[in-house]
């Protein structure tokens, strides 16, 4: 476990700065106590029980064997009673100063990160709110044109009252207008909506980047911690036998600090969960079967946005294709792109991955309705399960929660255990294999096809979605997984992709 897959949801990187800036303030509390206790050193006797009792509360803000090492270090201070000037100095310059210069360092860094974070998270707020005013003026626009279309209507059937030949150029005119600005508000808010959700994958991956710098600082943290506390151990054991019994308690307890776990404790008491990203899909107002607007006309706007979607997911795919052949490089030539470079591509293909899904999902939602408009069964699809419907200060929202299949794993940029990061590098392969589908990783239904299975196709079946797969009665296709939708996944003609298990029978 890492912090990029322990805190997330509504106030996941919120705890986890705070644990942060907890474990900095315990720090800085130790920094503070140890430059006291060394000031202090000629009145030993009479200041180590007040300096004992504030390490003690001081450990508070920390975990695990770390808590632990430290209360030692208290309860050993309780049993002092005599000290020397020696020891005062030791401890000021090779643990009192350090301390200052690491929480001085890893205090810009941490109100860097934060602030990146804070910037983007801002502009999400920024784009959701344009989207959202774009959504009512999109919704403000087709009641105007509904109404500006059914007055043509009347006017052209004579109902109503007589009017003149100019009052019909008038009325024609204002019908068109209100068309464009329908068109118009349409696609703002179309566009408006790939903002928003470009913004959230923006915040998502500053998110996870700041998560995995946190863990870095965290361990770095901690690593000075333990080799101050040994440093202290070292230096107290030199003042005489008298302390010696003092001194090995205190080894065995700094011995036995164990980072990685300090790590996984802090996961375990305070981490708030994994990332399910979550996808507002736009919805528009012609898809809403009980606004008010003329069949055809419904028809022919749900249409129009279909036709963008294809447009929108050729583009994505074709760009995914390209982000892939930069991966296919990295992979053969190794010493092409750095651990960053490959990093990045990582990112972008994460990034289209969730883009195809977020198109994907929107076009399936207008495929139901034009179904219901042409009185046709409804498609399904694998992205159905995970939709709901929310209402949202009067309109619909529909939010698409990621499954897991869909997301790729990411990949953690540091060890729990250790602040090396070396043998974490990316392997590109593995994003590539990982991507070939958004499918690719639906669960089974009999955790995977341990042999070679077949399956005939017994009725025909033509293909909706581009990861689907055609049948014609007679089709033998190879089974490679069940999942518990319906829908498996198969090879036919050399091509990957999914079917409906309705439609086929297994060959035994």
């Amino acid at each position: 476990m890492s912090f990029q897959d322990s805190f997330w949801g509504p106030n996941g990187f919120e705890e986890l700065r705070k644990s942060i800036k907890e474990g900095q303030d315990f720090t800085k509390d130790i920094a503070a106590i140890l430059h006291e206790r060394s000031e202090l050193e000629i009145n030993y006797a009479k200041h180590l029980s007040k300096l004992a009792a504030k390490i003690n509360k001081a450990t508070r803000l920390t975990l695990g064997t770390t808590q632990h090492a430290w209360q030692e270090v208290a309860l050993q201070m309780e049993n002092e009673a005599d000290t020397h000037r020696q020891f005062s100095g030791s401890l000021e310059e090779d643990v009192v100063k350090p301390i200052k210069a690491l929480l001085e360092c890893q205090h810009k860094q941490r109100k860097n990160l934060e602030n990146t974070v804070d910037k983007v998270h801002k502009a999400l707020n920024d784009r959701r709110n344009d989207e959202l005013k774009a959504k009512k003026l999109s919704y403000a626009c087709a009641r105007e044109n509904e109404r500006m279309q059914e007055q043509a209507l009347d006017c052209k059937l004579n109902k109503g009252k007589l009017i003149t030949e100019k009052d019909i150029h008038k009325l024609e005119a204002k019908k068109r207008k209100a068309e464009e600005l329908l068109t118009r508000a349409d696609i703002d808010y179309y566009n408006s909506c790939i903002k928003a959700e470009r913004a959230r994958q923006d915040w998502e991956t500053s998110v996870y980047r700041t998560e995995a710098a946190f863990q870095h600082l965290e361990e770095e943290r901690l690593n000075c911690i333990h080799d101050f506390a040994q440093k202290y151990t070292n230096h107290y054991s030199l003042m005489g036998p008298s302390l010696s019994q003092c001194s090995e308690r205190l080894k065995t307890t700094v011995a036995s600090v164990d980072v990685a776990a300090d790590v996984q404790k802090l996961i375990e008491v305070k981490g708030t969960g994994p990332n399910v990203p979550e996808q507002f899909l736009p919805d528009f107002y012609a898809e809403n079967m009980s606004n008010e607007m003329k069949k055809e006309r419904r028809k022919d706007v749900l249409q129009r946005f279909m036709s963008l979607l294809k447009h929108d997911l050729e583009l994505e795919r074709k760009g995914k294709q390209g982000v892939e052949n930069l991966a296919k490089v990295f992979q053969e030539t190794p010493t092409f792109g750095d651990a960053d470079a490959q990093q990045d591509v990582f990112e972008k293909l994460q990034h289209m991955r969730a883009m195809l899904t977020y198109l994907e999902a929107t076009r399936f939602k207008m495929q139901c309705t034009l179904a219901e408009l042409d009185g046709s069964n409804k498609p399904t699809h694998p992205l159905f399960a995970h939709m709901e419907m929310k209402n949202k200060q009067g309109m619909y929202q529909t939010v698409l929660k990621i499954p897991r299949w869909v997301r790729m794993e990411r990949r953690n940029s540091g060890s729990s255990g250790s602040g090396s990061s070396d043998s974490h590098d990316m392997d590109i392969s593995q994003v590539q294999d990982s991507t070939n589908d958004i499918y690719a990783n639906m669960p089974s239904r009999n955790n995977g096809i341990s042999t070679l299975t077949q399956c005939r196709a017994l009725y025909e079946y033509d293909a909706k979605m581009s990861d689907e797969l055609t049948l014609r009665p007679g089709d033998t296709i190879i089974l490679v997984q069940k999942t518990e939708d319906g829908w498996w996944q198969g090879e036919l003609n050399g091509m990957m992709g999914v079917f409906p298990s309705t439609y086929v029978e297994e060959i035994r």
